[in-house]
């Protein structure tokens, strides 16, 4: 989706006529205005956008324009809900556990993958001081479950230059773990 801009004082006069236009779609789809008005409206206000600066359109309704644009943002938001964002909780084995002990007390000393997972963890922290900001944020996030695409609109950047931040990064680890 093409970036929404100021609207001009044209534009903004001509939402204002067809706003009706909105509130006609929400009722439509069911939707209730007082939890999608805000979703559809960036729609809404998009199409003004471009039926206003794309002259070819206007051979179509605006009509047709905007609840083509509205019903995309409301898909994206559902599809956004829909998508299933990671928070595991993750403790440290020096975390007391309650019974003054900690979980490093509690696993027993034959499990390797403990002791490899320490390993990760000193490879994941060199790999952090190697990392830019952008790539921690970037990181950060994927490890949450966004995807490069729903990342890349949450900084206003390609879902490619997402991936080539994970991919830079994972370069740096392996030249450091070598």
């Amino acid at each position: 989706m093409s970036k929404l801009t100021k609207l001009t004082a044209a534009q903004h006069d001509f939402a204002a006529e067809h706003h009706d236009l909105l509130l006609r779609f929400l009722r439509e789809k069911g939707l209730r205005e007082d939890d999608y008005y805000d979703v559809a409206v960036f729609g809404y206000l998009r199409a003004v956008q471009i039926y206003d600066e794309r002259p070819e359109l206007h051979s179509y309704s605006f009509r047709t324009i905007a609840y083509k644009r509205m019903y995309a943002a409301v898909w994206n938001h559902f599809r956004s809900l829909r998508t299933q964002k990671r928070s595991a909780v993750v403790y440290s084995l020096n975390t007391p556990t309650g019974d003054e002990m900690e979980f490093s007390e509690l696993v027993p000393a034959d499990i390797p993958e403990v002791y490899e997972y320490s390993e990760i963890r000193e490879e994941w922290e060199a790999a952090q001081s190697a990392a830019t900001p952008k790539h921690m944020q970037v990181l950060r996030l994927r490890a949450q479950g966004y995807t490069g695409r729903e990342i890349g609109n949450l900084y206003q950047i390609s879902p490619s230059a997402v991936y080539g931040r994970i991919y830079t990064l994972r370069e740096k680890t392996r030249r450091l773990a070598a």
